[in-house]
């Protein structure tokens, strides 16, 4: 569903993702293995997305007041969600599929992580090669794939309307 759901150059500007940031580092020095290791140690990437995913699911699950998919897909069926990071997504009603910006970026060397990583350390890790420049693709240009056979979908617009 997303290549990163993070906005890299702004992320650190949004007071949201800062607190997250530095709380989920703090817990994860505390954490048992595996869930100790680099794999987790900072929440980027996937790792990211499944965070923000299940944000937005407890959220839809507050708001039905219920675990019922039907309570929850008229919940979720045209819903919009912001992220921590400031990123919204919209879910498609006609075909529950997702719609946000895509991020592509560079792994590059820890000392050239900083162009993504603005805070200190001023790198993501240092061992390794990680996120670098950050490129955004709009939405506009990615829209999922939408199956205009479904009863659903026809004579929608890819965005859904």
């Amino acid at each position: 569903m997303h290549l990163d759901t993070f906005d890299m150059p702004n992320m650190f500007q949004n007071p949201g993702y800062v607190k997250f940031y530095k709380a989920w580092t703090e817990a994860w020095k505390k954490w048992p293995a595996p869930y100790n290791s680099g794999s987790y140690k900072i929440p980027t990437g996937l790792l990211a997305s499944f965070c923000m995913d299940t944000y937005w699911l407890l959220s839809a699950i507050e708001r039905a007041g219920s675990t019922h998919a039907d309570k929850l897909a008229k919940v979720l069926e045209g819903d919009s969600y912001q992220f921590v990071t400031g990123k919204v997504v919209k879910m498609r009603p006609c075909d529950h599929k997702a719609i946000q910006d895509f991020s592509v970026t560079e792994l590059v060397p820890p000392d050239k992580q900083n162009v993504s990583m603005t805070i200190p350390p001023y790198y993501w890790y240092k061992e390794i090669s990680w996120a670098g420049q950050l490129y955004v693709v709009p939405a506009a240009k990615a829209l999922p794939w939408m199956d205009q056979k479904l009863d659903r979908c026809k004579g929608k617009s890819n965005w859904g309307d």
